[in-house]
């Protein structure tokens, strides 16, 4: 697609550039500076990463994240990193978490460049592209929590294997398989699902630019080299543990034909408030339609049918380009078609015009969008943590804990970090099952839906079912409900009142620790380890 035509809007090109790439800092720092504690996720990479520091930089075999014995299988080069950081300049854990995925997320700002340079007509739809991934929610605040220090890695790295691996398929020489090679191996080895991002996009790219024999012989090549830059983790997984939780964590990724394709053609149009940006991309794909330029849409549609689960994020990169097509090639063009020039000498066109209105209304949809992201309720609070280190002081290590309030499976903050800040296990927290296969992972998720279904009705022993059902038998156990000052019991937005009241007045529960950040109980027949919290 490349190649500047005099038909195409120029919108501030360089100037434009450089205000989308302080806008898209400014939306990823903003959130991440204005909290304490990494946003959202990460508890499980918290405690692999100090495994790591302990083990003098070397992976461990397993992990002892909620007392699981869970194969240490996670691609480890984002972690090590976190890990040698903390190493070296004795920065706190969560401050490491805290910027590394900041700076990973705001370097896919110039990789995205990069990408949509070669990819689009001109510079103005790559400047364009680039705002479009500033703005969009999907494209960073997925990447600068906690757990998106993988997230933001896997991105910046796939999105150069891609940028490269085009540019292997379009003007091939040495160079451009050795990068493919090194930066597709070293996204596959920071995140699960950034190597099939890379093989998505380049396996279309082939098809659609002209596929011949040499083209597929070079990116066998890249492919093999990818293969051997990851070895480090594959193949010592291998080695210690068998193929199972590689096959296991494979087996995790979502495939669902209707689901798919529901999510190409809407998911983008009910994110935040005003879909501007999937109506622009919406225009580009009419665009590159007309030109029979398909592979940004066929792209789209791989990565939606190759792993629904991230489709989303990953989707942001080729809708990006899309949007910046949109902008620059239809809504400018057709606006001054629709009108004539101004008269008046030194006007801008209405095209101008329109595009400036356009860019304005993105950038306001975004800043709007990101304000909830300054919210308490996105990161653990002091109070939070002032609660999970009393259960580290006061509690015994045998006891575990039904966590109490949550979102649903897998997106309950508060369960993932509870065994990672205690040493203690969660009965409801299901990261890092992915590894240990369907059964157990299937008996997880099962335990943590019937326990949120039994939260309204706790009082009519919902609960000792629940617990004659998933945990083990006379197991030590004890309940954690988040309170007032946690991140899920914030004034206007409280999880968990009617459970709270539950426990206070249950005979058969007996209060050990009342706020701050949580309420926590035991049977009133069992002896809790240590001092008990003052009830207010």
């Amino acid at each position: 697609m490349r190649g500047e035509r005099s038909g195409s809007l120029w919108v501030g090109y360089p100037l434009g550039l450089l205000a989308a790439f302080v806008l898209g800092v400014v939306l990823r720092a903003g959130p991440v500076m204005g909290h304490g504690w990494p946003l959202q996720d990460g508890g499980l990479f918290y405690r692999m990463i100090g495994e790591i520091v302990q083990s003098g930089l070397r992976l461990p075999q397993m992990t002892t994240y909620d007392r699981a014995n869970i194969p240490f299988a996670y691609p480890p080069l984002a972690l090590w990193i976190a890990a040698a950081t903390e190493s070296l300049t004795s920065a706190a854990r969560s401050d490491v978490m805290r910027v590394l995925p900041l700076l990973f997320s705001i370097l896919t700002l110039p990789a995205t460049y990069l990408l949509a340079r070669d990819l689009l007509p001109s510079r103005s739809a790559a400047a364009v592209a680039v705002l479009a991934v500033a703005v969009e929610p999907y494209a960073y605040q997925y990447q600068i929590t906690g757990g998106g220090l993988t997230r933001s890695a896997g991105m910046l790295l796939g999105i150069l294997a891609v940028w490269q691996g085009l540019r292997l398929l379009r003007r091939p020489n040495s160079w451009h398989v050795i990068a493919t090679a090194v930066l597709g191996g070293a996204a596959a080895l920071s995140h699960p699902e950034a190597g099939v991002f890379v093989a998505v996009a380049l396996g279309l790219g082939w098809l659609c630019f002209k596929p011949s024999p040499m083209g597929a012989i070079r990116l066998i090549a890249a492919a093999a080299g990818a293969a051997l830059v990851s070895a480090p983790w594959w193949l010592i997984v291998i080695l210690r543990s068998g193929p199972q939780p590689l096959m296991a964590a494979l087996t995790g990724t979502s495939h669902d034909p209707v689901a798919s394709l529901v999510t190409f053609f809407f998911v983008y149009l009910a994110q935040g408030p005003l879909p501007v940006l999937a109506i622009l991309a919406i225009l580009g794909a009419a665009w590159a339609i007309r030109r029979r330029e398909l592979y940004l849409i066929v792209w789209w549609a791989g990565i939606c049918l190759a792993d629904l689960r991230y489709a989303p994020v990953a989707g942001t990169v080729p809708l990006s380009l899309l949007a910046g097509l949109g902008l620059v090639e239809v809504v400018g063009p057709a606006a001054d078609r629709l009108g004539l020039r101004s008269a008046t000498p030194g006007r801008r066109t209405l095209a101008g015009g329109t595009a400036t209105a356009v860019v304005l209304l993105v950038v306001a949809v975004g800043l709007v969008q990101d304000v909830a992201w300054f919210s308490p309720g996105v990161a653990l609070t002091p109070a939070d943590r002032a609660a999970m280190a009393w259960v580290t002081g006061q509690q015994p290590t045998r006891r575990s804990f039904a966590v109490l309030g949550g979102p649903q499976w897998g997106s309950d903050d508060v369960a993932e970090w509870f065994p990672a800040l205690t040493d203690r296990a969660s009965l409801t927290t299901s990261q890092g099952f992915e590894w240990l296969g369907g059964a157990v992972r299937a008996h997880e998720h099962d335990a943590e839906v019937a326990l949120r279904a039994c939260q309204p009705q706790v009082a009519n022993g919902c609960l000792g079912s629940w617990l004659e059902t998933y945990a083990e038998p006379s197991a030590d156990w004890a309940i954690y409900v988040a309170a007032d000052g946690s991140m899920y019991a914030q004034p206007g937005s409280d999880c968990c009142a009617a459970a709270r009241a539950w426990v206070r007045a249950d005979p058969d529960l007996r209060v050990v620790y009342d706020g701050p950040g949580a309420l926590i109980a035991v049977p009133a027949g069992s002896i809790a380890a240590g001092a008990t919290s003052p009830a207010r």
